[in-house]
């Protein structure tokens, strides 16, 4: 379990970016989004209809160094696979030890890649309560 921003601190950083966290099926403060050399660190969320990822910056944690705050929405509508990948050891070590990583492809061939590094269990559940399908790599 890594956490790169301090749990008071992100309950506060998510009222400031306006994530309703009350309305969240599930929501983790530390997920890297991005399978490459400039993954960013930040939160993840399942609303009803949307995964959301928000990028922290500098100011937020030093976990973000040389990074910009972006936020990432995938419309559930848009979706068109959530696959959970396997972490190669490169993977495992660049990303810290994460629990999952999930490769989301949408619609129009976009892919985004996500590292949970800790509660994949319920991340799982929320998805399958919305009535999505993960498959395994």
């Amino acid at each position: 379990m890594f956490r790169v921003i301090r749990r008071k601190h992100w309950l506060r950083w998510c009222s400031r970016k306006g994530i309703d966290l009350d309305a969240s099926l599930f929501s983790l403060d530390t997920c890297y989004y991005g399978a490459g050399i400039r993954s960013r660190p930040g939160t993840l969320v399942i609303l009803p209809d949307r995964i959301v990822h928000y990028s922290y910056s500098l100011r937020d944690t030093l976990w973000a160094l040389g990074e910009r705050s972006i936020r990432v929405d995938l419309p559930f509508a848009n979706v068109a696979s959530i696959r959970k990948q396997q972490i190669s050891f490169w993977l495992r070590v660049a990303q810290l030890e994460p629990q999952a990583h999930l490769r989301i492809r949408m619609t129009d061939g976009a892919v985004h890649d996500f590292f949970l590094q800790r509660d994949a269990t319920a991340f799982f559940d929320a998805l399958h309560t919305l009535g999505l399908q993960l498959t395994a790599e």
